[in-house]
Order: structure tokens, then C-alpha cells, then sequence
């Protein structure tokens, strides 16, 4: 069995409580921009979710905060994506990829 990671701080915990909530507004807001028909918009606000997100869980595993979505999505980081790694992976590397399972991806973290 893994050894589970020490606790966190009290300022660790709020400082990724804030980051998920930076995430969940980068998510509400792509979801109402995809929803009006602005997909490319849409997935503007959702790469700018994924480095925020990134952060919350490289802090809550102890690992080194990502500079971009692409970092967030390398080693040591990436084995934080679980089975969101492989959608999120296409959906950087693919602009015509759709928004919306990327939107329910970030939204199951």
C-alpha cells in the first residue's frame, strides 16, 4: 500500500481551496461561453482552469506548482489526472477538440 502523503498546513489547505475556486470559476464561465455557441472561447477559459487546477493538486500531493498546462500534464503531476490524463492530453494538444468532456473532466477533480 502507498504511504499517504503527510497533511497539509492550514495555509497549504487555503491556498488550494482558493486555486479550486479560481478553477470552478474558469469552469462556470467556459460552460456559459460553450452553452452561447463561443466554443473557442470556451476552451480559452478551460486551458486557463488547467494550470489552476494543476496547482491545487500539486499542492495537495506535495508536488511542485506546473508554470502551464502543458507541465501540469508531465511527470510528477500527471499521475494526479488519474483517467483524466489521456482527454486532457488530446484536448491541449488538439484545438478542434471538443469542450464539453474536458469541462466534466475538470469538474470530477
Amino acid at each position: 500500500a502507498e504511504a499517504s502523503p503527510p497533511p497539509l498546513s492550514e495555509a497549504e489547505r487555503a491556498k488550494a481551496a482558493g486555486y479550486r475556486q479560481q478553477a470552478a470559476r474558469k469552469l462556470r464561465i467556459a460552460r456559459l461561453l460553450g452553452d452561447d455557441g463561443l466554443g473557442d472561447e470556451a476552451r480559452t477559459a478551460l486551458l486557463e482552469a488547467l494550470p489552476v487546477l494543476a496547482s491545487a493538486l500539486a499542492l495537495e500531493n506535495h508536488l511542485p506548482e506546473p508554470a502551464s498546462a502543458e507541465e501540469a500534464l508531465r511527470p510528477p503531476l500527471s499521475n494526479c489526472w488519474k483517467e483524466a490524463l489521456a482527454p486532457l492530453r488530446q484536448f491541449v494538444a488538439d484545438s478542434a477538440a471538443p469542450w464539453q468532456p474536458i469541462a466534466e473532466c475538470l469538474a470530477a477533480l
